[in-house]
């Protein structure tokens, strides 16, 4: 039997690494908690402390993927003497 030689590279971008992590454009706060390591009450605290933004798709509550990297990026930078 004539097999191709394998190939030495592999090819990544045809699959998301991580099957539970959400690539489209928007996630739910169940999504975006486990995508932030984050509690549901923190969640929606950030989101009353306007540091989040939360929208709405009738009555399921969304949160956009750029406000959601936005929130990342916001957050202060841990201290040396913290870590």
């Amino acid at each position: 039997m004539n097999l191709p030689p394998a190939s030495t590279s592999i090819d990544l971008s045809a699959a998301p690494a991580d099957q539970s992590t959400p690539t489209g454009g928007a996630m739910s706060v169940e999504e975006f908690c486990r995508w932030a390591c984050v509690g549901k009450t923190k969640a929606y605290a950030e989101a009353k402390a306007g540091r989040l933004v939360l929208r709405k798709i009738g009555a399921k509550t969304v949160i956009i993927r750029a406000d959601a990297e936005a929130w990342l990026r916001a957050l202060p930078a841990a201290s040396s003497a913290a870590a």
